[in-house]
């Protein structure tokens, strides 16, 4: 696992002091090749719901699975359709259905809400939307990526407007502030870590993830090829506990899913914050 790598001579001495004790460090994991329960043959996208469970999304199986935060199974159902996943702040689930050119979102107890959108290039249409994010003022925002866009709308669909991409977005996660954060093909998913804004990509043809400040400036990284703890073979999505502390990790190509914990001792919100007050 490598260190952090430190970005400015201003910034030294107190990515020092936040740093010197930690990383992310291998936990645990779950899944093997299958398709029965605790099985994967995909796992392509990851959400973590605010009671800490976490949902996966079996794009070679085409169901969702859900788990406890260490792995052990509590259900499924199957849309037999690739599915991508994000809780909105009201502990509403909203899913962008990849196949169907469409978004639907069910509330906590799991009924259907409603859904809006269908195939084409116009507004609120959709070309293999692959993620999406919700943010904290509810608006939910879509990675259409077979329209080279993001757009958003309202909790309930409404299109408020979009912006062009450059390349195929394939995920879409949103800070604190509202800002945009975007993965690009071959990069596959993307996710902000609570009260830092940190930005965490899974750089999945190198192997392994690494992360940013919101302004995009390079922080760190870890992992590398293979099977064993800690290694991925095509990461495809990152998800985080609600406190941050724990970082989970869609290893498609080994077909499960590992979760890494911030090492003691633990660094408090504050002291992040007046480290991502530096970068600024």
């Amino acid at each position: 696992m490598n260190r952090l790598t430190v970005i400015s001579a201003a910034a030294l001495g107190a990515l020092a002091a936040v740093y010197a004790y930690g990383a992310w460090v291998y936990e645990g994991k779950w899944g093997s090749k299958g398709s029965g329960n605790g099985e994967f043959s995909s796992p392509v996208r990851l959400a973590v719901a605010a009671n800490g469970h976490v949902y996966v999304a079996d794009w070679g199986n085409l169901n969702v699975q859900y788990f406890t935060p260490v792995g052990s199974f509590l259900g499924k159902w199957t849309p037999r359709t690739r599915l991508a996943l994000a809780f909105a702040p009201n502990r509403w689930l909203y899913q962008a259905d990849v196949d169907n050119c469409r978004i639907q979102y069910f509330d906590e107890n799991g009924s259907f809400r409603g859904q809006w959108g269908k195939y084409g290039t116009g507004p609120g249409e959709f070309d293999g939307p692959m993620g999406l994010g919700v943010a904290p003022n509810r608006v939910v925002d879509v990675a259409d990526t077979g329209n080279r866009r993001i757009q958003y709308f309202t909790p309930t669909g409404s299109y408020i407007g979009e912006w062009g991409a450059r390349d195929d977005p394939t995920d879409v996660a949103v800070d604190s502030s509202g800002e945009f954060h975007t993965a690009y093909s071959p990069d596959m998913g993307v996710a902000v870590a609570p009260y830092t804004d940190w930005v965490y990509v899974t750089d999945t043809e190198n192997h392994r993830i690494q992360y940013y400040t919101g302004s995009g400036s390079f922080l760190g990284k870890f992992g590398s090829y293979g099977d064993g703890d800690g290694e991925f073979d095509r990461p495809s999505d990152v998800a985080f506990s609600a406190s941050g502390a724990r970082l989970y990790v869609a290893d498609a190509g080994n077909c499960r899913i590992q979760y890494f914990r911030w090492t003691e001792p633990a660094v408090s919100p504050a002291s992040l914050g007046r480290v991502k007050a530096l970068f600024r």
